[in-house]
């Protein structure tokens, strides 16, 4: 599953740029992935996700937080376009 690349707090439109460390779910019925959060938001978020249960625009139903872990491999070699697509789509002071 591709995650986002970006906590999914922001504050008076401005969104956080750190790469999420957890993943918040919804465990009704089903299973919803509706947040990720970075160290420093995380209780907000959690806090964010029952406030919007109570107002039933998110599912009732048991918030489970989860580490991310990051997985690397060796096999996949980047080239020159990968870096330059990293360095001008992903860089958030350009």
């Amino acid at each position: 599953m591709t995650l986002p690349n970006k906590c999914s707090h922001n504050t008076q439109r401005i969104q956080c740029n750190v790469p999420p460390s957890y993943l918040f779910s919804i465990h009704s019925n089903e299973e919803f992935m509706v947040a990720v959060s970075c160290e420093e938001h995380k209780m907000l978020i959690d806090k964010k996700i029952r406030s919007l249960q109570e107002k039933n625009l998110l599912p009732k139903g048991k918030i489970q937080v989860q580490d991310i872990k990051i997985v690397t491999t060796n096999c996949i070699k980047p080239t020159e376009v990968d870096y330059q697509d990293v360095f001008y789509n992903r860089s958030p002071n350009l």
